[in-house]
């Protein structure tokens, strides 16, 4: 596998190239090295410290993080491991004025975290002080060695060469494993958590010309490596996706009636949506939602939900960063947005709650003209004037109700978050989600009105 392939691969897939985890870089580009010490101790350290802090501020907490994130691909040359761990403490304080302090570091040696504490007890202005000065983490042994992530990789790839035949160019499995330990001591709490998430699958890969078009089947977890169990049906419509975007057309322009599949819906919801939602954002005036706070920005069809507690919930966790409780919150409540997401609080498991439809037949029986579009790649927004900006692997033409086998190629969906969440008509009532970074991103097939571009 070349680095070239892999490279493409993994960011076709949102995953992007880790280094190895404790090497390399020249002279010029050494690091002081700080061993990782146990939460054990780096937690009795953060009680002794933030007692400290409590005597001079009404409010001061410390959040200590661990993560050692691992990823193995597989294909038919070799199997590729790397590895990367991440250690950082933030301490916080609120003074008598209301003034938040905020401190950083990843060096989380007893002497390092006392710096940081008494850098932030001798600061006298507003907000997070930059970038901490970087401590490179020693591993507790070599996390790429070989262990079972590496057997379910090599055993999902034996599987996937049964489907696709010799016109699948390339074939790859993934397995990307982020085992992460948090420390919260503070406003009266003393909480630890570990949250291991877990996402694999394989990509199918095949080209027309110069083109390349990767389709993949994956799934992911915190609720171990034996959930990531990805059935030879799952395996067969990847494949066979790849290669009918061998023989698409080129898609067409303008407005249509649009089904979006929960690939697609989930990354509007999640990459779209929830962005511009965030607390920081609102508190900064750079959300143009935070203006319209008790407003209607869609249709009484769209009630989203940002929910932590979801049971193996890929972006679920126990607390959060403000050492809350996790717990879901409702975002916009049949068309009405009522709430950010909370202080501390990134986007989780968030999701547009499932509607009456029973399927995507019945959505697209009230569809004269119009595309499904499916296979969503990459979405984004721009916070400030909450546009959309979403495209998809494919798309397939829909006349009088029916699917015409009409099938287009990639396109872009674009337009005003608002407008889009205003023109959806029904929802089917299934909520499938999909990874992203350490959220999910969960929709139903959904019905709605936009501009595509071919």
């Amino acid at each position: 596998m070349t680095a070239w392939s892999r490279r493409s691969v993994l960011t076709a897939l949102g995953l992007s190239p880790l280094l190895p985890a404790c090497g390399g870089g020249g002279a010029g580009n050494r690091r002081a090295t700080t061993a990782v010490a146990s939460l054990g101790s780096t937690r009795s350290v953060l009680r002794e410290l933030v007692g400290s802090m409590s005597a001079r501020f009404p409010y001061a907490a410390g959040l200590a993080a661990i993560s050692t994130r691992r990823r193995t691909m597989a294909d038919a040359t070799e199997i590729h491991r790397e590895a990367t761990t991440r250690a950082e403490v933030v301490f916080t304080a609120v003074d008598a004025q209301g003034l938040r302090l905020v401190r950083r570091t990843s060096d989380l040696s007893p002497d390092g975290l006392a710096r940081a504490a008494a850098d932030l007890v001798g600061t006298a202005t507003r907000g997070d002080f930059g970038k901490p000065r970087t401590h490179a983490a020693k591993l507790d042994g070599d996390p790429r060695r070989p262990g079972p992530w590496t057997q379910h990789a090599e055993q999902l790839l034996d599987r996937s060469r049964r489907h696709g035949g010799s016109r699948i160019v390339y074939r790859t499995t993934f397995l990307d494993v982020d085992d992460r330990e948090v420390v919260f001591v503070g406003d009266g709490r003393d909480l630890l958590q570990r949250v291991v998430r877990a996402r694999g699958g394989v990509a199918f890969v095949g080209t027309a010309g110069s083109t390349t078009y990767t389709s993949v089947a994956e799934q992911a977890s915190t609720a171990g490596l034996n959930t990531l169990a990805i059935e030879d049906d799952e395996l067969e419509a990847a494949a066979d996706s790849a290669l009918a975007l061998l023989t698409a057309r080129r898609p067409p322009s303008g407005e249509f009636d649009l089904v979006l599949d929960p690939t697609a819906a989930g990354h509007f919801v999640g990459r779209c949506v929830a962005p511009a939602l965030l607390f920081d954002q609102w508190a900064i005036g750079a959300s143009r939602a935070a203006a319209l706070r008790e407003q209607s920005v869609g249709s009484e069809a769209v009630t989203i939900i940002d929910d932590p507690s979801l049971p193996g919930g890929f972006g679920s966790y126990s607390f959060d960063d403000e050492g809350l409780d996790a717990a879901p919150r409702t975002l916009i409540d049949r068309g009405v947005l009522r709430d950010t997401l909370a202080r501390g609080r990134s986007p989780s498991n968030v999701y547009l709650s499932g509607g009456q439809a029973a399927g995507r037949d019945e959505l697209m029986s009230d569809v004269t003209n119009g595309l499904l579009l499916e296979g969503a790649l990459t979405a984004y927004t721009d916070a400030a004037h909450w546009s959309v900006g979403l495209r998809a692997s494919r798309a397939r033409e829909i006349a009088n109700g029916k699917l015409t086998g009409r099938l287009y190629g990639p396109l872009l969906l674009h337009g005003d978050v608002p407008g889009l969440l205003g023109a959806v008509r029904a929802a089917t009532s299934d909520v499938r989600f999909t990874a992203g970074d350490d959220m999910a991103m969960g929709a139903p097939h959904l019905l709605t009105r936009g501009t595509v571009v071919g």
